[in-house]
This record gives C-alpha cells, sequence and structure tokens, in this order.
C-alpha cells in the first residue's frame, strides 16, 4: 500500500458517510496483521477511533500489530489492542540520543498494562526503544509481562534488577528473551534460585560480575541459544570472565546447548591486564557441551594463550561443530613464545566434519611443511569424510577457513590469511522472526 495512501483517505474524510463507514469497518473484521511504520499514517487510525467513540473495535480480528510510535509518547495504538492480539512489536525512532528520541519508562509501563487488560493471550512482545538517562523499566511492568500466560517471547528495552529478571524468565512458557540487560540489586530475592523451565533462547547483556551472580542462581535445562555481552568498560580491573564462564556452563544442560556467542568485554577502551588466560582454561567448563554446533568468543581485555593440543580437546569435545570463531586480535605468548600453529586446522579438520566456517586470529604458519595431500590421504586411512578446505580471504573477519564437501581445493593448508582481527564485535546473524 503506498505511504500516501492514509494521507488521500484523511483529505476525502469518507468515515463521516455512515453507509461507506459500516462497509469499511467491516472489511476491517478481516484485518488479522496490521504494519503501520509511517508517521504520517497514524492520523488517519486516530481519526477513526474519534469518530467511532470507542463504541466499537477497528480490527476486531487483529492477531499481529507493528507499529512506529511517533513521537515517543504517542500512545494511539492502545485501543486497536484486543483479546484476538497474539503478538506486539513497537519500534521506537531513535536518532543520535536525540532527547526528543528518547522514551520514558511510564510510558512503556503504559502500554504494557493496557495489554495486560485488553490482550491476556499475548503470545509475543517485542519493544524496541532506547530510554532516557537513569529510567529502567519498573518491577511493576514486567511483573506484568510475566503475568501473560501464553508469553512466548518478549523484549524488553533499558536495564532491569536480578529480582525483575527473576519473575521475567519464571514464566513457564517464555521460550525467548531477546537483548535484556541486568543489575546487580542488593533485594534478598534477587540471590534466589532462578528457574527457567521454558527458557530457550536469550540474549543478555549486564557486567561481568552481574552475570557471573545471574548465572549461579540460574537453572536453564532446556536452554539452546545465548548470547552473552558484558558491559565492563567502566570496571576499575578486568572480571573474573573464567567464573563467568563456569557459572553459564553450570546453568545449563550440556546435552542441550548447541550456539553460544560471547562477547566476553567488548569494549577497546575498558580496563586490560597483563594476565594470561589460558583458552583451555576459559573454555573448560564448557566443553562437556557435546551438541554445540556454533561458538563465538570476542574479547578486546582478555590476554588469551593457547597451544595445538588445547585445540585437540575443543575439537574432540565439540565433534558437532558448523561453525567456530575466536574474535581476538592476537593469542598472547606463553612462557615459551609459542602460539598456536597449522596443526590447529588438522584437529578442526579430523573431528569436526560438519564444520563450515573457522575464524582464528594470526597462527604460526612457518613449519607448514606438511603436504595437502597427505593429509586427505591420512582422512582417507581414518576412514573420515574426503572434504576439502578452501581459503576464503575477508578484509573483516580477517583469518577465514571454509571447509566445503567434495570440493577441488589443493593446498589448502598453507592459505590462511595472517592478518588479525579487528577488535569490533561481529555478532553472528539471528533471525528476528516474530515466533520462537
Amino acid at each position: 500500500m503506498p505511504s500516501d495512501y492514509f494521507e488521500a483517505v484523511m483529505l476525502a474524510q469518507l468515515w463521516t458517510d455512515g453507509t461507506l463507514l459500516n462497509t469499511s469497518l467491516w472489511y476491517c473484521g478481516c484485518v488479522h496483521t496490521l504494519n503501520v511504520f509511517y508517521a504520517q499514517d497514524a492520523p488517519f487510525f486516530r481519526a477513526l477511533l474519534e469518530q467511532l467513540e470507542g463504541q466499537r473495535p477497528i480490527f476486531p480480528s487483529l492477531e499481529r500489530i507493528s507499529w512506529l510510535p511517533k513521537p515517543v509518547s504517542d500512545l494511539s495504538c492502545l485501543p486497536l489492542f484486543n483479546k484476538s492480539l497474539r503478538q506486539v512489536f513497537l519500534d521506537y525512532p531513535f536518532m543520535n540520543i536525540a532527547p526528543a528520541t528518547l522514551v520514558e519508562a511510564s510510558t512503556l509501563g503504559a502500554v504494557v498494562s493496557h495489554l495486560r487488560q485488553h490482550s491476556p493471550f499475548l503470545e509475543c512482545l517485542l519493544i524496541e526503544a532506547f530510554l532516557k538517562s537513569g529510567d529502567a523499566v519498573s518491577s511493576d511492568a514486567i511483573s506484568t509481562v510475566a503475568s501473560f500466560r501464553n508469553l512466548q517471547r518478549v523484549c524488553i528495552p533499558g536495564f532491569m534488577s536480578l529480582s525483575s529478571f527473576r519473575i521475567l524468565v519464571s514464566n513457564p512458557s517464555l521460550a525467548r528473551v531477546d537483548s535484556v540487560g541486568v543489575l546487580l540489586d542488593d533485594t534478598p530475592v534477587a540471590h534466589k534460585r532462578i528457574t527457567a523451565h521454558g527458557l530457550r533462547d536469550i540474549d543478555i547483556t549486564g557486567s561481568g560480575e552481574c552475570l557471573t551472580e545471574l548465572f549461579k542462581s540460574l537453572h536453564a535445562p532446556r536452554l539452546q541459544r545465548a548470547q552473552i555481552d558484558t558491559s565492563d568498560w567502566a570496571a576499575p580491573v578486568v572480571p573474573d570472565y573464567v567464573s563467568c564462564v563456569a557459572a553459564f556452563a553450570a546453568a545449563v544442560d550440556k546435552d542441550t546447548l548447541d550456539w553460544l556467542h560471547m562477547e566476553l568485554g567488548a569494549s577497546s577502551s575498558g580496563p586490560s591486564t597483563h594476565t594470561v588466560t589460558d583458552l583451555v582454561t576459559l573454555l573448560g567448563p564448557l566443553l562437556p557441551c557435546r551438541q554445540l554446533a556454533h561458538f563465538y568468543l570476542g574479547s578486546c581485555m582478555l590476554n588469551l594463550a593457547a597451544e595445538d593440543d588445547d585445540f585437540d580437546d575443543i575439537t574432540g569435545a565439540w565433534p558437532k561443530l558448523e561453525a567456530f570463531t575466536l574474535a581476538i586480535s592476537d593469542f598472547s605468548l606463553r612462557s615459551d613464545g609459542a602460539i598456536p600453529t597449522a596443526a590447529v586446522l588438522r584437529s578442526f579438520w579430523r573431528d569436526c566434519p560438519a564444520l563450515c566456517e573457522l575464524t582464528l586470529p594470526h597462527i604460526d604458519l612457518s613449519l607448514c611443511t606438511v603436504p595437502d595431500q597427505w593429509v586427505r590421504g591420512r582422512r582417507r586411512a581414518l576412514g573420515a569424510p574426503a572434504h576439502d578446505l578452501v581459503h576464503r580471504p575477508d578484509p573483516v573477519l580477517g583469518a577465514g577457513v571454509r571447509r566445503r564437501a567434495g570440493g577441488r581445493g589443493d593446498g589448502a593448508l598453507c592459505r590462511l590469511h595472517r592478518g588479525p582481527l579487528p577488535r569490533a564485535g561481529l555478532r553472528p546473524e539471528r533471525p528476528l522472526e516474530l515466533s520462537p
């Protein structure tokens, strides 16, 4: 539908004709999905609501609504909420932290309260917004969201306390939580057990200390996918990320988790340390997760060291890997000055037959003298699939290697881009469909 369609209808004011109005409302009863992303469209619905004076809903069969509130205090979509509504997506405009585009938490509270009253069977609530500085969605609003019995997916902007997070994920029907930020609080309930039996997918942000406390309390036996981002740019020292990862590993079922993305200190302006952390020490608690297929680790704060045997441990533990990424600037040197060599490629080749994407920082290729033909012959001797590694130079990712089945590539082990990865965090694509 053209963006100026509603403007033309507004100018004609055809709803003042009772016959035409009734005919239009009859057709409106067949509408199941409504997308309003143009600011000039909203006045049409406001005028129609004023004409009806709340006597009847415009879209009695509406199941899904996407709305662009403008200005951000706009609540004109509220009268469109009804009992048939299942999915709501509110996309508040944002322009360079301009005060006029920052949303007040009270506005979101009003939306949630109205939804609870008029759309009790809601299954999906996605709110994309930037809250005013110092604002946070109230615990009462979080409790209201958690009270939707059929809620399966939710996205709430800003940060919430650990107590509010516990209330939210305790909803047994909630399967996916997008972009949730958590903060430490001192209430006794914050340290109680957090049981999330229905949770399968989470995208969570917080300080390393806060997330460690959260994971120590969390029990999420059905969690399959997790994206963890630590916000530690204001921390005086580098947090104990080893304990954070260990706490997360203890919170999930090792036979269920299959997708993990971790940004541990994504800001290059944050604290730095000269302490070297062994990669296998950091990832050790996660190695029992035998179903893991996609793994990403990025950090600008950790100094990670590894040797070839460490990758033997990783690939042996995660045979179902399809994508493996280490987005760090470089490996730190061990006491003997060594860094991983091209032998790590053989580990992935040998143990991970489904691997499609492999991204590593600079590795030592000076000893890469083993012919590719020997490697393929060795694979056949071991009874492994005869895959080929193909060099894939990428100016963004840095070192990139891709495996393809039945290919004809030669000399793959000798062609690995040696440039280090940039410090910017790289996020794998995740679909944003409304339904989990």
